[in-house]
């Protein structure tokens, strides 16, 4: 099975120094994708992150006494990939941590004690969803909300921000996630190397800190779109006043920080792996280029 380069780190398995040490381990099961995700580099490489392997029973053996909030066993597509799972995810659930499975399917699993089970919508227009990852926008959207329904706080997704959406595209498909109960991971386009969309640009700062303010308000509640004003698919407003540091913090489950997955060290911070000191707050809120005088209420 594979770690990533941090989790690799706080097991004890390599010598990289942490800035700030992942609270979530995230392994990534062996196997070849049998999917062509535009943005993925299959199981080589994860936006910015590399994933060595190691002898699975030996990360098991760390994760005994591994002080992490949560463990996320991500996927790929593959034979080998749904025998790893289905050998190795009780012995993660028996570890007592809360454990998540990222992955197209896995219902199978729910039983058995998993925390939550994330499936991974990605692209939030419907056009570049079918180019991007193939496949029908619709489909995938209804089968996420009715799984929400039927396992009504276990079920997530991830949207990655900068895959040709405008913010409005994104901000409704937030909203009607919210709605459904869904809980959302939220990343920013990060191009890797051999992928499809290597050279694809990635979102602006300003861009990405407008959704990441509309996704803080909506996951409080999901009527707060009402009160979010658009003009040429781009959000020109809405109350900032109720904006709070930790909306600009990695969003996505309990537990999850993410470091350095979507950022380089030395920054800029897309999402940031710990708690905003006013500076840095006051900072984001700049810029998100939008202004107090507009504010909606």
């Amino acid at each position: 099975m594979r770690v990533s380069a941090g989790t690799a780190s706080i097991l004890g398995l390599n010598s990289i120094k942490q800035i700030y040490p992942p609270t979530t381990a995230y392994l990534l099961t062996d196997g070849i994708c049998q999917r062509s995700c535009g943005f993925c580099g299959n199981n080589k490489k994860l936006a910015r992150i590399t994933w060595p392997g190691f002898d699975t029973d030996l990360i098991l053996e760390r994760l005994k006494n591994c002080k992490v909030q949560r463990i996320c066993l991500q996927t790929v597509e593959s034979i080998t990939a749904k025998r790893q799972v289905k050998k190795y995810l009780p012995a993660l659930i028996n570890l007592g941590i809360p454990v998540c499975l990222c992955s197209q399917t896995g219902e199978e699993f729910l039983h058995l004690g998993l925390s939550r089970w994330t499936v991974p919508l990605d692209v939030a227009d419907p056009l570049d969803y079918s180019q991007i990852k193939g496949g029908d926008f619709y489909k995938k959207l209804t089968e996420i909300k009715k799984l929400s329904q039927k396992y009504q706080g276990q079920i997530g997704t991830h949207l990655i921000v900068g895959l040709g959406e405008t913010e409005e595209q994104f901000i409704r498909v937030l909203a009607e996630l919210y709605e459904a109960k869904v809980s959302v991971g939220l990343f920013a386009f990060t191009p890797v190397l051999t992928s499809a969309l290597e050279n694809w640009p990635r979102p602006s700062l300003d861009s990405y800190r407008r959704i990441q303010m509309a996704n803080f308000l909506l996951a409080k509640e999901a009527k707060a779109l009402e009160n979010f004003t658009f003009k040429d698919g781009r959000l020109i407003a809405l109350p900032l006043k109720k904006i709070e540091k930790r909306a600009f913090e990695t969003w996505g489950c309990f537990g999850c920080n993410r470091p350095f997955y979507n950022e380089s060290p030395q920054g800029p911070y897309y999402n940031y792996p710990r708690a905003l000191t006013e500076a840095e707050f006051s900072s984001a809120l700049k810029e998100a280029k939008l202004s107090f005088e507009t504010d909606s209420t």
